[in-house]
């Protein structure tokens, strides 16, 4: 079993200021200077680092902080894609649906008789198909409504 990428660099990085209090020391050996967690022998001398960070704060934590908050925008970029996929496949599908609902109608008016009643019930059919494109194309625009205001956020998110 591989372990992610990122989860390695966030352990790595949430173990940065542990590493960071331990000991140094310098050694020289044959002419050699050598840098280690330990001493390595008679002429080790333990090193002072000093470190710095901006505003009181590690900087594994900000460097974290950078990353979740990175690694949550792309995330909810993503989601956004997905979900403008999705109404786009919704929008395809009420197409589809009005489509084959026109159809069983217009099939339907074909058998209305050249009669008074015949007349009545193609114009009730008439209503049915205003009905349904109605519904269909209230349905659709919701869901270009809603694609817009995602790809809006996508981006603010993406900062273009």
């Amino acid at each position: 079993m591989k372990i992610p990428t990122l989860f390695l660099t966030l352990v790595l990085l949430a173990l940065l200021p542990a590493l960071a209090s331990a000991d140094i020391f310098k050694c020289t050996d044959q002419g050699k200077t050598l840098y280690a967690d330990k001493p390595c022998g008679n002429s080790a001398q333990k090193m002072t680092i000093i470190t710095t960070t901006p505003s009181g704060q590690g900087l594994a934590t900000e460097s974290m902080k950078a990353m979740s908050a990175t690694l949550s925008r792309d995330r909810r970029t993503k989601e956004i894609e997905r979900e403008i996929e999705s109404l786009q496949e919704n929008i395809r599908t009420f197409l589809t649906d009005l489509d084959q609902e026109l159809a069983r109608l217009k099939n339907k008016k074909r058998y209305a008789n050249n009669n008074l009643a015949g007349a009545t019930w193609e114009e009730s059919i008439s209503s049915e198909m205003e009905a349904v494109t109605a519904s269909y194309t209230s349905k659709i625009d919701t869901a270009n409504r809603q694609i817009d205001r995602l790809e809006a956020e996508r981006e603010r998110l993406t900062g273009q």
